[in-house]
């Protein structure tokens, strides 16, 4: 896991981070990791469903998303208190890309959408080449 936050916040982390073990673990530790990851992820695969219809079985629906906010609110505590601090990145965020990859995500979905329901094909294809045009710039 810190490897890959290594990676998304840069490409490559320096090596003196590397030597210092800053955002690096044990390689022995990496399959315990993931391990770890796919059983909560199967657990609440699998718990999810059973737990909601006994709150929709005793409530109604806003009550699904009112019972996750104890449990967001002890996350947060919880990776506050122990997750190490990053340095922020020093650039700005880029607003011109961020509206790109949203029209590109948008407009492809539209797409996929209008010819599902059989829309015309230049329509269709304006779409997606619309989609496409966003992604490459």
């Amino acid at each position: 896991m810190a490897r890959t936050l290594a990676g998304a916040r840069r490409q490559r982390p320096d090596e003196r981070e590397h030597r210092a073990g800053a955002l690096s673990i044990r390689a022995a530790c990496v399959g315990r990791g993931f391990g770890h990851n796919a059983l909560v992820v199967a657990t609440a695969f699998t718990l999810g469903p059973t737990i909601a219809s006994g709150i929709l079985a005793l409530g109604t629906w806003p009550w699904l998303f009112a019972v996750n906010l104890p449990f967001g609110l002890i996350a947060l505590a919880i990776g506050f208190k122990t997750l190490p601090p990053t340095p922020r990145a020093v650039h700005a965020f880029d607003f011109i890309g961020a509206a790109l990859a949203a029209g590109c995500l948008g407009l492809f979905i539209i797409g996929i959408g209008s010819a599902a329901h059989k829309a015309p094909i230049g329509l269709v294809c304006a779409e997606i080449a619309a989609a496409l045009l966003s992604a490459g710039s």
